[in-house]
């Protein structure tokens, strides 16, 4: 097999790469990239090979999209946390929204009027809401100040904000960048990462939980 000449781009059916993962679950060496020139046929095709195993498969066409353009650049706040506390924190809302029988509900970073930051389960309705006690979670401001996030709530599934937050396993703090708030609340996607751009360390997108204002 001989380097291309310039660089290519292969794009692999998802279902494809899930199946080869599955299977190889227990493979740690490195995964080799291949493309079969075959003048006989216009179909592309592609190689995937672990150890002894080559898996040939027909290539998807066009390129891939260029990621990094999904990702937002412009915040209101980012503040970093302890990320073992953020875990810890999440980890008691979902086991008290359970305990009451709210197994779906979010939990929630609210910053009181004096911009102090805590997580809490989301449970019943606003008055039962001001009962419930959350965890207080310190935090510094990478960019914006306490007049931005005042009275301000990111509410997230906290299945999905445990997941997100594994990810990050092995760091000691984890940044989250608010675009915005409307309405006192987060709607659009947070991000999660020490470096927006993704040029050092993982970033990860979060979509939070949007609740309608009582009328």
């Amino acid at each position: 097999m001989q380097p291309p000449a310039a660089a290519v781009h292969v794009l692999f059916s998802a279902d494809v790469l899930s199946a080869v993962l599955k299977q190889s679950k227990f493979f740690d060496g490195p995964i080799g990239v291949g493309l079969l020139s075959d003048q006989n046929s216009d179909i592309p095709r592609a190689t995937l090979s672990l150890g002894d195993t080559t898996i040939t498969v027909r290539s998807r066409e066009g390129k891939f999209p260029t990621y990094a353009s999904f990702f937002p650049s412009e915040f209101v706040a980012s503040v970093r946390m302890d990320r073992a506390t953020l875990v810890r924190a999440a980890k008691k809302g979902r086991a008290m929204t359970q305990a009451v029988g709210y197994k779906h509900s979010p939990v929630a970073l609210h910053w009181d009027a004096a911009g102090a930051l805590a997580l809490a389960p989301v449970i019943g309705s606003p008055a039962d809401q001001d009962r419930v006690k959350g965890m207080n979670i310190p935090f510094t401001f990478a960019h914006g100040a306490t007049e931005d996030v005042s009275g301000m709530s990111v509410r997230f599934n906290s299945a999905h904000l445990l997941d997100a937050l594994e990810a990050f396993i092995g760091q000691e703090t984890v940044t989250v960048h608010v675009q915005e708030f409307e309405q006192g609340q987060s709607r659009k996607p947070v991000l999660l990462g020490e470096d927006p751009s993704g040029a050092n360390g993982y970033r990860h997108l979060l979509m939070p939980i949007r609740l309608d204002p009582p009328k």
